[in-house]
């Protein structure tokens, strides 16, 4: 490389696994340029296209027509209007915005003087944070800190970092970041503040890492030691092998740290030369010493250490800082003494630029072994379904309400495509308002434990009727049920069930149990994974299946691996496999089929066992239920399904110690346009609690979003919808952490993921409707207005609490929002222009939030929804959310029979109809009446009597003259009220 360099070349392109030769070119050519196309660990596909750029904007060609297949060179627009910066602008240095790479704001605190800045530490806003690795974690360095320290000392005038002790080390987690706190307290009567730092990632609690004073500043004094290099009396040490070594003791460093190139020795003295790398000194001006040139600094501290016991060093990081102070800023290039602390333990660190004079220096730094391990988690990300007893209620089920029972004599695909069906008759067919379609079930799911699970071909049916539900809000309840029950009770079940706001429910020896997704406790099993057996891999070959048996193998020590996945071929993979020790095999076989599946399990040799099954094969493909078909149903319940129903009848007796089947938290939350992947994962969440009833190892693990999984093929749409939705991608290591959580703790359904639960959070909801609230028209708003436009059922243990809406409260599009019937009344109240333009702004402002636009005016009223870019899934979302904040029932064509914004706000307008009317008005004052009658029976007959003659004869004749036989004659509303009033002898 140092030849090629000489002839010019400036920049390498490593192809091959990792990044090896890359890391050992920098120490040859500093100045260069290297990319390496892939990682291990790391997205095969991110890290191509990352080195792609990185090799073009520094001079390589580039042709984007093979990356981009069929793409076309199209011309910019010329007009100058409309136009909307999306480059982020540089922050302005204010007083309140301290200009610093992990700082976004400084406070003066209001108690005395003190200051609290805070940011965030990620591998994305700092990337040479990732090349900082020990024992496998990402670690900020103790470099990091200290000069995070300094910046706040600067801050309020300190200067001089005094002390500070490392407490507890910080870690990064993949793909995820760390927010900070550093508080300066107020200053003392010398003039010292005290310095705490505390860091979190998202959903932990908050963890002290350091503590320290600051002081004030003191004079920097000549560094004459650096006045002639390299010291005349000083002896070359041989820096070749460091960092190589460093890596066998636990210091996984990468390019960005490997800073030192030259190092000698006098006596107990160590001098070095350490130089920041090019790719970092863009930045050096950033930071008031870049934290991975101080760190490499302190590297040549280990170099006595490295050379004669490379052990003593793992796990030995900097602990205590004392006497640090910064007087130059900037540097890129560093001379180094380290001396030993006169006062006793440690090390005394000087550094001047390559002109001699002073940059920093350390009177005193101290080391220890610290343990590289994350803090405790809260199991935050791993939960389980529980089921909560339903009180009973009175009640009647809405009318023109149906039942659909779910026959599972013909199997899995049969029962899910008699319930597609139903789903799909009842959306197309006109039903009273409120009126819901119940799916019952028997012994279909697991309410609780022990369950048989004897209705498993019905299964299905939940993770349908669950996206049905997404889809179209209060349209739709499911029940199950331990014994055979007549439409009567089940009327009864549904009622007391809409009276609480539920729409799934299990049936267990009469009592009503409602589902509830809650955090899992602590785990009371432990997985077994056998090394000296095989685990078989469905789905092996692909990005979910080669993670896990990479973790296997480096993990648990698994030495044999079976791969099958339909295409059969995974060199690459089979080679990296082979590598860290394990022996692979890689099958061609589709587990939808049970022959192959049965010749797949007797080629597994005798003297290696079949020991542990991870079930990961499967598909995503996108579909509504309105929209789903039978072939395309067939086809997600293939390899799931029939897969897994395969895989457990041929191993039922082979001894397995983990049977583990990767389902998806869609079928248990729901997923709008996932109709048939919700049903094949539903039935795996059955099939894994049937097996534990019967004695046998068995678990679902129904995941969220996986970096780099499926979630990583969605459009930015999708994503946007996903993360609106709560969902956040688990970066792999995270995953499988959570992977390795869930067997040990060994229930039979667990759901792995990770969720932002401010998302759930309502801005505000009504009151529940009261249980003679149900029945008839009313019942709308138990099923489709307050109780489910807020938080799902599923999700209210985990939801923050919400607020109601406060009586005679003006609105506003906060309670809008929540009670649709309340922003229904609001809207009427206006004139028919006002309304239309309410109606439109309401749309625009929905529209613009599903496609993820910052304003609604992003949203022309005149453009097509498609033309915007909506699709048949955003259309469903859009419609959930015009229902929800108009209260009015629409279907799911609703976009597409009005295809702009204006085409919609005007069908909305008629659908709410003319402004109130102020017969509504009277008939308020006559419920008003008529509850003062109190309870006399008497009173309420004849009452009852004389309305419904009354208005028997009003709706007969309508407006004009009535039927004769009373000689009453009502030609417009006033003399209908007036009726009224003499009726009820109210005048």
């Amino acid at each position: 490389m140092a030849l090629l360099a000489k002839r010019g070349v400036g920049l390498f392109v490593e192809v091959g696994p990792d990044g090896v030769l890359s890391g050992m070119g920098r120490d040859a050519v500093p100045d260069g340029v290297f990319v390496a196309s892939s990682r291990r660990d790391r997205d095969e596909a991110a890290v191509a296209v990352a080195g792609a750029a990185t090799a073009w904007v520094n001079g390589a060609p580039l042709d984007l027509s093979r990356v981009f297949a069929g793409g076309r060179r199209v011309d910019l627009p010329t007009y100058a209007f409309q136009r909307e910066r999306y480059w982020l602008a540089p922050a302005r240095p204010t007083a309140d915005r301290p200009t610093h790479p992990a700082l976004d704001a400084v406070a003066e605190l209001a108690d005395g003087g003190g200051a609290l800045l805070t940011g965030r530490m990620s591998v994305a806003g700092q990337p040479w944070l990732g090349d900082h690795v020990i024992g496998g974690a990402v670690v900020v360095p103790g470099t990091a800190l200290v000069e995070l320290a300094l910046h706040a000392a600067d801050r309020v005038g300190a200067g001089r970092l005094a002390e500070l002790t490392l407490e507890a080390p910080l870690l990064v987690p993949d793909g995820g970041e760390a927010a900070l706190q550093l508080r300066v307290g107020p200053a003392g009567t010398d003039g010292r503040r005290t310095l705490t730092l505390h860091a979190r990632q998202p959903g932990e609690p908050w963890t002290r890492h350091a503590s320290g004073t600051l002081a004030a500043e003191t004079g920097a004094g000549p560094a004459d030691w650096a006045a002639s290099w390299p010291p005349a009396a000083a002896a070359p040490v041989d820096v070749d092998g460091f960092y190589p070594g460093f890596a066998a003791a636990g210091f996984d460093l990468g390019p960005a740290f490997h800073g030192l190139r030259a190092a000698w020795r006098a006596g107990d003295e160590v001098y070095a030369d350490v130089v920041l790398p090019a790719a970092q000194q863009a930045d050096a001006g950033r930071y008031g010493i870049h934290p991975a040139l101080l760190d490499a600094a302190l590297h040549a501290g280990g170099l006595e250490a490295l050379s004669r016991d490379a052990e003593a060093l793992r796990g030995r990081l900097p602990f205590a800082w004392r006497g640090v102070t910064l007087h130059a800023v900037g540097a890129t290039a560093l001379r180094v003494r380290i001396t030993p602390y006169a006062g006793g333990d440690g090390v005394r660190v000087e550094l001047a630029d390559p002109a001699g004079a002073p940059v920093a220096a350390i009177e005193s730094l101290v080391t220890r072994q610290v343990p590289i391990t994350a803090p405790a988690r809260r199991q935050d990300d791993l939960y389980t379904v529980d089921w909560v007893a339903l009180e009973p209620e009175a009640g009647s089920a809405p009318a023109g309400s149906g039942v659909h029972r779910v026959d599972g004599a013909g199997g899995p695909l049969a029962a899910a495509r008699t319930t597609l069906a139903a789903l799909q008759d009842w959306l197309a067919a006109e039903h009273p308002s409120g009126a819901v379609l119940t799916v019952v079930t028997e012994e279909a799911i697991a309410a609780r434990t022990g369950d048989r699970v004897t209705g498993l071909a019905q299964a299905p049916a939940w993770g349908l009727v669950r996206s049905a539900q997404a889809e179209h809000p209060g349209r739709f309840v499911i029940l199950d049920t331990d014994t055979v029950l007549d439409e009567a009770d089940i009327y009864g079940h549904v009622a007391a069930a809409l009276v609480a706001g539920e729409t799934q429910v299990a049936v267990r020896g009469g009592a009503a149990f409602a589902p509830r997704l809650v955090r899992a406790a602590a785990g009371h099993e432990a997985g077994a994974w056998d090394p000296d057996g095989t685990v078989l891999i469905t789905g092996g070959t692909g990005p979910l299946g080669g993670h896990v048996a990479r973790h296997l193998v480096t993990a648990h020590g698994v030495r044999h691996l079976v791969l099958a996945s339909r295409g059969g071929r995974a060199p690459e993979l089979v080679a990296e496999l082979a590598a860290l020790g394990a022996e692979v095999t890689v099958a061609a076989c589709d587990v939808a089929d049970r022959a192959a599946v049965s010749a797949l399990l007797a080629a597994i040799p005798p003297d290696r066992p079949l020991r542990g099954v991870v079930h990961a094969a499967g598909e995503l493909a996108d579909a509504l239920v309105v929209n789903a078909g039978a072939e395309q149903l067939e086809r997600m319940l293939a390899g799931k399904v029939a897969g897994a129903a395969h895989l457990a009848e041929l191993t039922g007796a082979a001894g397995l110690t983990a049977f583990v089947l990767f389902s998806s938290a869609s079928g248990v939350l729901g997923g709008v346009g996932q109709a048939g992947y919700t049903a094949a994962n539903a039935y795996l969440d059955a099939l894994a609690a049937q097996r534990r009833a019967a004695g046998l190892p068995a678990q679902s693990l129904a995941w969220g979003a996986w970096a780099g999984g499926m979630a990583g093929r969605l459009s930015g749409t999708d994503q946007a919808r996903l993360s609106r939705s709560g969902v956040l991608a688990l970066p792999v290591d995270t995953a499988l952490k959570l992977f390795d959580a869930a067997v040990a703790d060994g229930r039979p359904l667990l759901v792995p993921a990770r969720f932002d639960v401010t998302a759930w959070r309502p801005a505000a909801i009504s009151p529940p409707p009261g249980p003679a609230a149900v029945g008839g028209a009313a019942s709308a708003a138990a099923v489709g207005g307050a109780a489910l436009a807020g938080v799902p059922p599923m999700l209210r243990a985990l939801a923050p609490p919400a607020r109601r809406v406060a009586a005679g409260s003006a609105g506003g599009p906060h309670a809008a929002g929540a009670n649709g019937a309340g922003a229904r009344e609001r809207l009427a109240g206006l004139t028919g222009p006002e309304r239309e333009r309410a109606l439109l702004e309401l749309v625009r402002a929905a529209a613009a939030a599903v496609l993820g636009h910052a304003e609604a005016a992003k949203v022309e009223a005149r453009v097509g929804f498609t033309d915007a870019g909506f699709d048949s899934l955003t259309a469903v979302e859009l419609r959930n959310q015009l229902a929800t904040g108009t209260g009015l029932e629409l279907p799911a064509t609703v976009m597409f029979d009005h295809p702009t914004p204006e085409a919609l706000a005007r069908h909305l307008a008629e659908l709410i109809g003319p402004g109130r009317s102020p017969v509504l008005e009277e008939l308020d004052r006559l419920e008003a009446a008529l509850a003062a009658t109190g309870g006399d029976v008497a009173v309420r007959g004849r009452v009852t009597a004389r309305l419904e003659t009354l208005l028997s004869r009003w709706r007969a004749a309508g407006p004009g003259p009535a039927a004769a036989a009373h000689e009453v004659e009502v030609s417009d509303d006033d003399e209908l009220f007036a009726l009224i009033d003499q009726e009820l002898g109210l005048n």
